[in-house]
């Protein structure tokens, strides 16, 4: 429900579980999925996010995007939804 009430707010939602049939239901609202173990086969979720973004741990690759935060919803009083 949370991903999909971030959706209708117009946020990017990017939904992780192990589970096929949870990501296919968040993915039909329209939130992008990532299977858990895939993501950590390639390094682990934060960083299928940052390639996803255009930023890599080694400090290759460029975003004009604001640096996400420790919580990763765009700075430091954000929130995620």
């Amino acid at each position: 429900m949370a991903a999909r009430m971030g959706v209708r707010a117009g946020h990017r939602v990017i939904s992780v579980d192990r589970i096929p049939e949870r990501l296919a239901r968040v993915s039909r609202h329209g939130a992008e999925t990532l299977h858990l173990d895939e993501a950590d086969q390639v390094g682990g979720v934060a960083e299928v996010v940052r390639e996803s973004r255009g930023r890599r741990r080694d400090g290759q690759g460029s975003s004009s995007d604001p640096d996400p935060g420790p919580d990763g919803a765009g700075g430091p009083g954000g929130s995620c939804a």
